[in-house]
């Protein structure tokens, strides 16, 4: 999945574009619990 990020500073606006694997995502678990 594509995740297109945009941030403001000042008057300046940076794109990024950072990639999810949707396979890491396990529904079961919570989100809180994932990170390690």
């Amino acid at each position: 999945m594509n995740v297109l990020i945009v941030i403001m500073i000042g008057n300046r606006i940076l794109r990024k574009r950072i990639y999810v694997y949707v396979e890491h995502v396990q529904p079961s678990r919570g989100a809180e619990e994932d990170e390690d």
